[in-house]
């Protein structure tokens, strides 16, 4: 088999994983972060319409800045402040570090 084909084959299997797993995780949450762990961008997927498909919600460059901006915006009061102490980068990249995935349930403004 060409070495191409391969490695086309196995970035397919992978997005097919990673769409997914995006996509089970979408269901139960409210969105799903990808964060780039490097420069700290990100894009926000949600799961919309009637087969819950993936869209891109939102993306930004400082996923940590525009968290903590969008707090006031989002965030039931009485969960505020657990919610900005809980979240910070140093928090979530230890539970990452630890092989675990960083979740926190808060409830939203309506």
């Amino acid at each position: 088999m060409d070495k191409s084909v391969t490695e086309n084959h196995v970035n397919e299997n992978e997005s097919m994983t990673f769409v997914q797993l995006a996509m089970a995780l979408a269901d139960d949450y409210e969105s799903v972060y990808v964060i780039d762990t490097d420069d700290d961008s990100y894009v926000e997927y949600a799961a919309a319409g009637e087969y819950k498909e993936l869209t891109r919600r939102s993306e930004g460059d400082d996923f940590y800045a525009d968290t903590v901006r969008n707090c006031n915006l989002i965030v039931y009061p009485d969960d505020r402040q657990k919610f900005l102490e809980s979240f910070r980068k140093e928090n979530v990249m230890a539970a990452l570090d630890c092989g675990r995935s960083f979740t926190l349930n808060y409830r939203l403004i309506k």
